[in-house]
């Protein structure tokens, strides 16, 4: 809470915490709120809340999108403002993506189980050279004139890459993108 600190003077921060009974902790004053920032809740948490504010005029979400968020409970709001934090991730996807192509691209599980066996061989390593459009959870990489297009699918924690025409041709090589990437590392079984 140290960037609510910056806030205007005639602010005042009635109550905090994740649930109507943590907020009810800080004293009726809460009831007097008319801003929620919402910061890790749901709709679930969300719906007792915006039920006993009266005065409420607007919600925000430091989450990006706010479909979390709907409940019968918002609906039935009236003139109430509700924002999100549009955008905040993208950079950060876009390196998630970034790395995902570089990952594949150089097969580094194969480079890593080489360093392992000391041993260097040859393998197919594209370069990609051209523009990548994203447009909500989907990617797509293209150069004009080139035949070559690689599309990305993110779906929570998985990314997943599929590639139109054949990337490899221009350089007489037989590789393909066509894989699945985990964000999160999967835990190793115990010997």
């Amino acid at each position: 809470l140290t960037e609510l600190s910056k806030l205007p003077t005639e602010a005042r921060i009635l109550a905090t915490g994740e649930t109507l009974e943590e907020l009810k902790a800080d004293g009726e004053q809460f009831l007097d709120c008319n801003i929620v920032l919402n910061v890790s809740g749901n709709s679930e948490k969300l719906a007792p809340i915006v039920s006993a504010l009266y005065q409420l005029e607007w919600i925000h979400s430091i989450t990006a999108g706010i479909d979390h968020l709907i409940c019968p409970e918002i609906h039935k709001l009236n003139n109430v403002t509700i924002t999100n934090a549009k955008g905040i991730y993208s950079s950060s996807l876009a390196e998630y993506v970034m790395t995902a192509c570089s990952y594949f691209s150089k097969d580094i599980p194969r480079l890593i189980q080489n360093k392992i066996d000391k041993k260097w061989d040859r393998f197919c390593v594209g370069e990609l050279k051209g523009v990548l459009n994203f447009n909500n959870n989907t990617a797509t990489y293209s150069e004009k004139g080139d035949a070559c297009i690689v599309h990305f699918s993110i779906t929570g924690n998985n990314i997943a890459i599929k590639e139109d025409g054949n990337c490899g041709n221009h350089r007489g090589m037989k590789c393909y993108f066509n894989d699945k990437f985990d964000k999160v590392r999967k835990s190793k079984k115990k010997k």
